[in-house]
């Protein structure tokens, strides 16, 4: 339990809410039939670039030096962020295969019977949750490395170096 309090706390509320809208959209209807799993393929690739887009914004927030919530600001939009990232996911998935069917009336064609609601959001959690631990590994790792080369190397060349070590591994390791 604690485990999953830590990873809660840890996601970025912006990139949640941003990533939700991007999960929303790829709900919406198309014309080409999907099979549950595959469309929760789609909506967690989806949601994961729309929280990686946020989370790339909280850091050039950071970088320009703006203003930062803190303290109580920031748990209470980290809650709010949480139950509209939880509220609009909901009403997404609801409303998807309405949303299906009322185009597939408009083009003349057969309404579906279901989405598979539950497959749906169940595949894109875990596409969410594994690409993001994988990003995290790769930053890890990118640090770890970084952090062993600082001794020998200037500050940006380690970094840079690190970067592309840990790309090459990553790399090595995915295409075995």
């Amino acid at each position: 339990m604690k485990l999953l309090t830590s990873f809660l706390r840890s996601l970025s509320g912006p990139g949640l809410v941003l990533g939700t809208l991007f999960f929303a959209a790829a709900l919406t209807p198309s014309l080409v039939p999907r099979a549950a799993h595959f469309q929760g393929l789609i909506s967690g690739l989806s949601l994961a670039a729309g929280y990686g887009i946020g989370v790339l914004g909280v850091l050039a927030w950071r970088a320009l030096q703006l203003p930062r919530a803190s303290g109580r600001v920031l748990e209470w939009g980290r809650l709010v962020a949480l139950v509209v990232w939880i509220g609009a996911a909901g009403f997404a998935l609801a409303r998807a295969k309405g949303w299906q069917n009322t185009l597939r009336a408009l083009m003349g064609m057969e309404p579906i019977p279901g989405v598979g609601v539950f497959t749906i959001a169940f595949v894109a959690l875990a596409v969410f949750v594994l690409l993001l631990l994988l990003v995290r590994a790769f930053r890890g790792t990118r640090r770890a490395i970084a952090r062993r080369l600082d001794p020998v190397l200037p500050g940006p060349v380690a970094v840079t170096s690190g970067l592309v070590v840990t790309a090459m591994l990553f790399y090595w390791i995915g295409t075995g």
